[in-house]
């Protein structure tokens, strides 16, 4: 399989490179596809868009995908500091690749903490939280979307096991505790994704 990830997914299908096998959440898709019809998602933190594509590809109930995503330079602690120039590419080629489903995908160019106005609490039937994976980021990102979920839907997240002290887990505990929500009730699939069922 090629590694040149700028390499647009239209272009990895012809090839037969489509899908990455460790694309982030694709362990999710059975457990959105009993959500039922007219699924509304939303997802924080986008990069090439390859989590999104495979959802869309495999998941005809999804009507409408909030994509959420600043697309400016960060620190992204061991991964490095991500460049404008480097950022700017991955962005490029975003668009690209999802300009197959541009009616289901309403790209949000700003920061989480930004888009939080523009999602309604109790309207979405999933989310997938992938962005910045520092800690306090990731704190953040919990509080601000867990009451945008509707109950029954899946809260979800990547790099549960990711980092040195664990920013991801130590997160997603704090939060449980915080809400009083039962450990027990958290669950995993494939590529390091952790989820609970609201």
């Amino acid at each position: 399989m090629s590694r040149n990830l700028h390499k647009p997914i239209s272009d990895m299908k012809r090839d037969g490179e489509w899908p990455i096998p460790w694309t982030s959440a694709a362990g999710l898709v059975p457990e959105i596809e009993k959500l039922g019809p007219n699924i509304t998602g939303c997802e924080i933190g986008i990069s090439f868009g390859f989590n999104l594509i495979y959802f869309l590809d495999n998941l005809p109930n999804i009507s409408k995908v909030h994509a959420i995503d600043p697309f400016s330079p960060y620190d992204d602690g061991p991964v490095g500091f991500i460049t404008e120039e480097m950022i700017d590419k991955v962005k490029q080629c975003f668009l690209t690749n999802i300009e197959e489903y541009k009616t289901k995908v309403n790209f949000i160019n700003l920061t989480s903490d930004e888009a939080t106005k523009e999602i309604e609490d109790d309207s979405l039937d999933y989310i997938f939280i992938d962005g910045n994976h520092n800690y306090e980021f990731v704190k953040k990102d919990i509080n601000n979307y867990y009451d945008k979920v509707k109950t029954g839907g899946i809260f979800a997240g990547h790099d549960y096991g990711w980092g040195e002290g664990l920013p991801v887990q130590r997160a997603v505990g704090e939060f449980f505790s915080e809400k009083d929500i039962d450990h027990n009730r958290l669950r995993f699939c494939a590529n390091d994704t952790w989820f609970i069922i609201k």
